[in-house]
Parts: structure tokens; sequence; C-alpha cells
């Protein structure tokens, strides 16, 4: 990261992570392929309606549900969901190609 950029990480108490794992995973749904960078910029009740999506899925541990954020006239869209490669069941198999293989 640059000297402008910063990481935040709010990971409640009772929750442990390893960051230094990070696999997430970006489909330009454009393209149909995946990426490795993207740049987000949020007005503040964008942000704050995708920390809701978050802790909706964080706290009901719901893998494969995802929750869709977007602008005014709907024509941007960020869809939004968690997974676990050991539960994949309810994804499409374009996405479970996107999460096993990055591709």
């Amino acid at each position: 990261m640059d000297s402008t950029t910063r990481a935040i990480y709010a990971v409640p108490a009772d929750v442990s992570y390893n960051f230094r794992r990070l696999d997430m995973r970006i489909l330009d749904e454009m393209t149909n392929k995946s990426t490795n960078n993207l740049t987000v910029l949020l007005e503040k009740n964008e942000a704050i309606q995708l920390i809701g999506y978050l802790e909706e899925l964080i706290s009901n541990d719901s893998f494969a549900e995802h929750y869709h954020l977007n602008n005014e006239d709907y024509s941007k869209e960020i869809t939004i969901a968690l997974y676990d490669v050991n539960r994949l069941d309810g994804f499409s198999e374009r996405y479970k190609t996107l999460i096993i293989d990055d591709e």
C-alpha cells in the first residue's frame, strides 16, 4: 500500500482470523473473468448499507447467500457474498470455478 492507503480490519474480539491468507475472489462480470484489483468508491449511505449486508452475512454464517448494493438508478451494482470452499452447494458452477480455481 502506498502512503495514502490504509487497511482497517475491525474484527470482533471473539473472532479469530488469519489475515496473512486473503483468498477473496473478484469477478468482472462484463468480461466474465477473474480480476485481482478493484477500486470501490462509495457515498456514506452506500457504505453504511454495505456494512449492514456484511454484518448480516457474517452473523448468520450465510454461505452462498448474497446481497446486491445498487446505486439509485440501478446502473451500477456490487454483489457481495461469503464463501467457504467446503460449503459450495448453493453456488452456480461459474462461481464454484471462480472460488476453487480463481478463474
